[in-house]
């Protein structure tokens, strides 16, 4: 439709097609709709305009490897503070939980640092309460954890909502970080390792970890918890510039390590599914370039992954899975430290844990089931 009367109905068709797909998503819980080791990824110099304040040569940090199992907490305590991060250029406020290392578990530990630095991001309609655990365990494996609750990321916020711009949520925190780690009034003042930036997420979490990183260099390993791609179950938006499908077409770009992990009880109880088949995490595994792992936890549901109170768990219209949650959050989050550890510290001794003899010695349990290419 042309002219000014398609100039304005446009938007609004755009509008109520977010609100009833989105709604019928958030009631179902779900995200927005999408054998062997792993290889190396390749290191090719790649744009990065959204972190100018990012990217630097790798800090000679000190930190030696303690020797722990990656399923438990690290040498470190933890200590959490909160910051609003606000990017006026685009009117967006993130608030957000930080998790630091601690000795004492009162204030930030220098000792081994610079450390790196991962963004922990929610699904849709989620928020930063459930992933707390995730931020908590990598600080006490030397790791700065940002756990932001997104602007425009829910049914609600439809007129807002963007997968681009949430992205750029994403990157705009990691930026921020990176350059308060050069200010001397910061909490990051010499903590931040610039070059060693990790993005950690669940559902829609998940595609804007990736996102994040096929829009940015910065980015140097993505994992994701049973993400979810695409933008609505019919593909009414499809082509939109603010939800790209990012499989088939764009992961092939994606040239940094990534791990996708998922559960094998994608449906929920009214009978939509929380966690697509056509966009979950096996479609985003496929998508993407060596190297890649994904991991299929057995009777996993789609919200397993996350941290839940009793009453969320009570009304969850995704609790539809077998497996014990406190089983799939450990075995996540000792994946997703084994995974960082490797990808962004280089430390490979904890390679077998995702991607070798230890998740096969889980497989040989009846734990889960994983491919590496």
């Amino acid at each position: 439709m042309q002219g000014p009367l398609g100039s304005l109905v446009q938007p609004m068709l755009r509008s109520a097609i977010l609100f009833f797909f989105f709604s019928l998503l958030a009631l179902a819980g779900c995200g927005t709709n999408g054998r062997g080791g792993p290889g190396e990824a390749e290191t090719p110099e790649v744009p990065r305009p959204y972190t100018p304040c990012c990217g630097a040569q790798p800090a000679p940090g000190s930190l030696s490897d303690p020797g722990l199992p990656s399923e438990g907490p690290g040498p470190f305590r933890f200590v959490k503070t909160q910051k609003t991060y606000e990017d006026t250029e685009r009117s967006r406020s993130i608030l957000t939980d930080v998790f630091l290392p601690s000795e004492d578990g009162l204030s930030p530990s220098d000792s081994g640092g610079p450390y790196p630095l991962v963004v922990v991001v929610h699904g849709f309609s989620g928020s930063k309460d459930l992933m707390t655990s995730y931020g908590e365990r990598l600080a006490t494996w030397g790791y700065v954890a940002l756990v932001p609750t997104l602007p425009c990321s829910s049914f609600l916020d439809v007129f807002c909502l963007s997968h681009t711009e949430s992205a750029r949520d994403v990157l705009f925190l990691l930026n921020s970080v990176c350059c308060e780690t050069g200010e001397e009034s910061s909490i990051f003042f010499g903590l931040v390792d610039r070059s060693r930036l990790g993005c950690l997420g669940h559902s829609l979490g998940g595609k804007l970890c990736a996102l994040a990183a096929l829009m940015d260099g910065s980015i140097r390993a993505v994992a994701g918890l049973d993400p979810v791609d695409g933008a609505d179950p019919a593909g009414l938006l499809e082509g939109d510039p603010d939800f790209p499908d990012l499989a088939p077409a764009l992961l092939p770009d994606l040239k940094i390590p990534t791990l996708y992990l998922g559960g094998t009880e994608p449906d929920s109880i009214l009978g939509l599914e929380c966690a697509p088949r056509s966009q979950n995490f096996h479609a985003f595994w496929l998508a993407s370039p060596s190297p890649a792992v994904e991991i299929e936890v057995q009777g996993a549901d789609h919200t397993d992954f996350v941290d839940q109170s009793f009453l969320f768990r009570l009304l969850d219209p995704c609790n539809t899975g077998t497996a014990d949650e406190k089983v799939v959050k450990d075995l996540a989050r000792k994946y997703a430290v084994a995974f960082f550890q490797d990808r962004l510290r280089g430390w490979e001794r904890f390679r077998p844990d995702y991607a070798g003899s230890g998740v096969e010695a889980d497989a040989a349990l009846g734990r889960v089931a994983w491919q590496a290419k």
